[in-house]
């Protein structure tokens, strides 16, 4: 594996890595060992997420999660519960200077934002060291992750560098809604509930046919048929149906989904847990603010301008912030959080 031929002994959630900047001695040594390659994968599409990022993620659903609320408990065990436009603060702009020597360095690829640049190719190749992902515990998101690309043939451990903590985006969707457009309701909703009651339909929409797809391997496992592989075309495992009814992969634990029914079970709520916020009041500002984070964001997450750039850098972003209406943003999401505390009990 690309981890061996480095001297890498890493093993699941490795003691060694403990934040995001402890993978830089094993970038480096990739890197010298495999000079045309780049040893951190992104996908520029979501250059936001970083392994021990302190923000709630896709908080109130500004790009880049730009306006967001410290994620874990501080040090004396208490929330932080001030809304911030993280650009603008320490921890960001830590992690963007570390981005942007590991861009110069060539750890990531300087096409990255390029709109040829494959991600599921590289990773398919399995040319990177790693990569960067929600996990769900049990090396589960790295199996699927894994499955859902038709070339991938390579090794992976999964490194956990955060508690789990529960937070609203997580906690309160639905993959599935029936629209006020639907010209038959009761029809989609029969549907929907086929697809949290019915294991032939669960499977048939996440594996494809048998015999023809995939091939039972015992009575609740299967193997995908690679030229035939359904598995990629849709969101992932955890999208479709009751994930209780679905069959696993040959090279999955039985227990999968049993896990994920308790994998959250210790996890800690954060303070906004329930919290949604409602634009209506500053649309305008948030089109615009979310327009400049567009702009700016990717590049500086990716490390590919510099950050004391004074046209593009993190002062020239927060500049243009604060022109776009950041700041009248974060004082009503601060109203109605205000507001929605007191109805907390």
């Amino acid at each position: 594996t690309a981890a061996e031929a480095i001297g890498w002994d890493v093993v699941e959630d490795d003691p060694s890595i403990t934040c995001t900047a402890d993978l830089e001695p094993w970038l480096e040594k990739y890197k010298k060992k495999y000079p045309n390659k780049y040893p951190y994968l992104m996908d520029g599409a979501s250059s936001s997420r970083w392994a021990d990022e302190p923000w709630i993620p896709e908080w109130i659903g500004i790009a880049n999660n730009g306006i967001s609320m410290r994620m874990a408990k501080q040090a004396d065990g208490q929330f932080d519960e001030s809304i911030v436009n993280i650009f603008s603060t320490p921890e960001e702009e830590e992690h963007i200077r570390l981005m942007r020597k590991w861009g110069q360095a060539k750890y990531i690829n300087p096409n990255i934002l390029k709109s040829n640049f494959d991600y599921n190719g590289t990773f398919g190749k399995g040319d990177f060291l790693v990569f960067v992902q929600p996990l769900k515990g049990h090396g589960i998101k790295a199996a699927e992750m894994f499955a859902a690309n038709a070339t991938a043939d390579f090794e992976y451990v999964e490194i956990t560098m955060q508690p789990k903590y529960i937070v609203t985006t997580h906690a309160g969707g639905s993959m599935f809604a029936i629209p006020v457009t639907c010209q038959n309701p009761v029809k989609a909703m029969r549907y929907l509930n086929l697809m949290h009651s019915d294991p032939t339909l669960i499977n048939l929409m996440l594996y494809g046919q048998e015999n023809i797809n995939y091939e039972m391997t015992d009575l609740l496992k299967l193997d995908i048929i690679p030229e035939a592989s359904w598995y990629g075309v849709h969101g992932g495992a955890w999208t479709v149906g009751n994930t209780r009814l679905q069959y696993v992969l040959s090279n999955e634990d039985m227990k999968k989904n049993a896990y994920l029914q308790v994998y959250a079970d210790d996890a800690i709520a954060t303070p906004s847990l329930g919290f949604r916020f409602d634009r209506k009041n500053v649309r305008d500002q948030v089109d615009a603010v979310n327009a400049v984070i567009s702009q700016y964001g990717p590049p500086l997450l990716c490390g590919q301008v510099d950050p004391d750039d004074p046209k593009v850098g993190i002062a020239a972003m927060n500049t243009a912030l604060k022109e776009a209406g950041v700041d009248e943003v974060i004082a009503e999401i601060q109203r109605q959080y205000d507001e929605w505390k007191k109805t907390k009990k």
